[in-house]
């Protein structure tokens, strides 16, 4: 009985003692990051570049390059468990905060919701500015409820623009036909502008659409609706400059 004991002892001990060198290797990587290569296009406007003519042309990437975090890759393969513990040994600061919203874009953009409802729990921003943040992970997935709970309850606003300055509506633009469509609809009636315009040209959504070879969509964006949103709108931008 009394080897049996220190038996019992001995593996309690060794597994702390494994379980705290662990923690001191995570401790010490937490904050870092690493180079990680990710099929497809993850930025929307990666697959945009210009023609000898100086038109847009559209060549999405067969693979995109992230610095990604222990806490973005766990999310990115939807390990709550992992998150748990990484958190458990984080400090509240400016570079864990840049890592749960990046963790939170991965989280949807890998179609994981109940990861991102945890990293929600632990406080990422899901309407980071100038950063691929919720919003543009829960649009490029076309995840309704998600997209609807950012903008009406936390407050995001909805033409919120990553580090290339992409609204939602542009990572909505990858979506396969019909789901495009309907997302953008839908991001329209949340109060999106389809006026925005992109880079010293001036691109408009009908141009990326255009030269995505989505025909469809590009006559869409110019249809009717499209247009009188544009003639009041321009009538708003005169009054404004007649009345200053």
């Amino acid at each position: 009985m009394s080897h049996s004991r220190q038996s019992s002892s001995f593996g309690a001990e060794s597994l702390v003692d494994l379980a705290q060198n662990v923690l001191k290797h995570l401790s010490a990587s937490v904050y870092k990051t690493e180079a990680t290569t990710f099929d497809g296009t993850v930025y929307p406007l990666d697959a945009f570049s210009l023609d000898h003519r100086h038109d847009l042309f559209y060549l999405p990437p067969g693979e995109t390059q992230l610095e990604v975090s222990l806490l973005s890759w766990a999310a990115y393969k939807g390990l709550n468990e992992v998150i748990y513990a990484l958190m458990g040994i984080s400090k509240q600061n400016e570079q864990l905060q840049d890592h749960l919203d990046d963790a939170l874009f991965l989280a949807h953009f890998a179609n994981h919701i109940e990861t991102a409802d945890l990293l929600m729990d632990f406080g990422a921003n899901p309407g980071r500015k100038f950063r691929s943040n919720g919003l543009h992970g829960a649009v490029r997935r076309r995840q309704i409820p998600q997209i609807e709970l950012y903008i009406r309850d936390f407050g995001v606003p909805v033409d919120v623009e990553d580090g290339d300055y992409a609204t939602p509506v542009m990572y909505a633009m990858q979506l396969e036909h019909p789901y495009d469509l309907e997302t953008i609809t839908h991001l329209f009636s949340l109060g999106a502008d389809p006026l925005v315009e992109f880079g010293d040209a001036g691109w408009n959504y009908a141009q990326y659409a255009f030269a995505m070879g989505k025909e469809d969509l590009a006559e869409w964006f110019k249809g009717d609706l499209y247009s009188e949103i544009y003639t009041l709108r321009s009538r708003e931008i005169e009054k404004h400059v007649t009345l200053h």
